[in-house]
């Protein structure tokens, strides 16, 4: 998961996955763990995928670390084109090595 939106952190915490990769916002790991800390209550009386936990949550500021081992990158970046450009630029160099 490439960002920490609104939209990732309900998709990561009801899927209980690892992901959370976001450089804009200084404080994106603490307000995205909060959400999941605050949402997890709820979340867990709507039903979780199996195996999911709080503790699967990864943080990490470097594209390349966010990529490494994954199988789908969903990318939920703040929504401007400057952003989404070089995003999707970097996105698409890291992940040409893998095809």
């Amino acid at each position: 998961m490439i960002g920490a939106s609104w939209r990732a952190r309900g998709w990561v915490s009801r899927q209980g996955i690892a992901g959370g990769r976001d450089g804009p916002a200084p404080n994106a790991e603490v307000a995205l763990r909060k959400f999941v800390e605050t949402a997890w209550p709820a979340l867990k009386r709507l039903g979780l995928s199996p195996g999911a936990s709080q503790s699967n949550l990864t943080f990490t500021l470097t594209l390349t670390k966010a990529l490494s081992g994954v199988d789908l990158v969903q990318e939920n970046g703040p929504e401007r084109i400057d952003f989404k450009q070089k995003l999707y630029g970097q996105l698409d160099e890291l992940l040409a090595a893998r095809r």
